[in-house]
C-alpha cells in the first residue's frame, strides 16, 4: 500500500505549487525553489504570456522592474 506522501494527488499538488528558477551568480548556476500561491491558479493564460513577453530585456535591473510592475497588474486580475 502506498503512503499519502507517495500518492498521485500529493505529487500533483507539489508539482504545480512549487516553482523553480536558475540564477547565474559569480559564474555558478544556483537553483532556487519557491512556493507558488494558490491564487495563481486564477491567472489567465493571457496574463501569463504578458508577464513573460519582455524576457529579452538586456538589463537585469530593467527586467526585474518590468516584472514587478506586471505582477502588480496580475495581482489585481487574480483578486477579481
Amino acid at each position: 500500500m502506498t503512503g499519502f506522501f507517495e500518492s498521485p494527488e500529493y505529487l500533483r499538488y507539489y508539482t504545480i505549487s512549487i516553482g523553480h528558477v536558475e540564477i547565474l551568480k559569480n559564474d555558478v548556476i544556483q537553483s532556487h525553489y519557491f512556493h507558488i500561491p494558490s491564487k495563481c491558479n486564477f491567472m489567465s493564460k493571457y496574463m501569463q504570456k504578458y508577464i513573460l513577453q519582455d524576457a529579452s530585456i538586456p538589463s537585469a535591473k530593467e527586467k526585474f522592474q518590468a516584472f514587478v510592475i506586471k505582477t502588480s497588474i496580475a495581482k489585481i486580475e487574480m483578486n477579481h
